[in-house]
């Protein structure tokens, strides 16, 4: 039995895709020109439809022993 696929007092998963054989499509891409930066993006597909959900682009800066990060959502 999928546990996500039954309601319950919490209703954990409901609506979240695990209740199904497949749920959405997750890909990142991440690029480092060197050991001091790196840029990635992070999006979910919707797995009917490939409709692009969440995206983010982090990008951090290691800045020995401190590391700066930035991320966008959308």
């Amino acid at each position: 039995m999928n546990s996500f696929a039954v309601a319950d007092v919490t209703n954990t998963g409901v609506d979240s895709g695990l209740q199904n054989a497949r749920s959405d499509y997750v890909a990142s891409l991440a690029y480092s020109p060197n050991r001091t930066y790196t840029f990635s993006v992070r999006s979910r597909m919707d797995e009917a439809t490939w409709n692009i959900k969440p995206v983010r682009g982090p990008g951090d800066r290691q800045l020995r022993p401190l590391v700066v990060s930035l991320m966008y959502g959308d």
